[in-house]
């Protein structure tokens, strides 16, 4: 399996996928990056057999690195959940394949002059992220720093909720 790197070069940027030994690009699921308006299109580079996969995130933060710098509202909170899932939607309805989606808290993007979420498809044959969809949920939760200026009860439902209780 490949390797994944951040990179700044030039005042930008990125996500950086190398792949590794005979591993090949699944042009198939390459061309279904572009059908989602939350997947980050990456640029190929081949040389000497392998590829690199460099996805420009200039002008985004990890939504782990986010979450650190704000107060979030019940707004924020139920719009960053809100995009989540929509996504996940998005997931099945373009046929994407969910283990090649990287659903860490730190891989998932986030612009904060919109607060709109990107996530990263790697279309790499037998790639598998080891993160799962769910984990985000509580992911999400123990990365948050809530405002304190409003009535956060909110809160206790959601974590009823993922953890799936009445």
């Amino acid at each position: 399996m490949g390797k994944i790197k951040y990179l700044n070069k030039n005042d930008n940027s990125y996500l950086e996928y190398k792949s590794g030994k005979n591993e090949i690009i699944d042009t198939i699921e390459y061309v279904k990056i572009s059908r989602s308006k939350n997947l980050i299109v990456p640029q190929i580079f081949e040389k000497s057999g392998k590829f690199q996969l460099v996805y420009n995130i200039s002008q985004m933060l990890s939504l782990k690195d986010y979450l650190k710098m704000v107060n979030l509202n019940k707004k924020n909170f139920t719009n960053i959940l809100w995009q989540y899932l929509n996504f996940l939607k998005d997931v099945d309805e373009y046929s994407l394949d969910q283990d090649r989606l990287l659903f860490g808290i730190d891989r998932i993007m986030i612009n904060p002059s919109n607060t709109k979420i990107f996530f990263f498809y790697i279309p790499v044959k037998d790639y598998v992220d080891e993160t799962a969809y769910y984990d985000f949920f509580s992911d999400f939760l123990y990365n948050i720093v809530f405002s304190k200026y409003e009535n956060n009860s909110y809160i206790n439902t959601y974590i009823l909720l993922i953890n799936g209780t009445d």
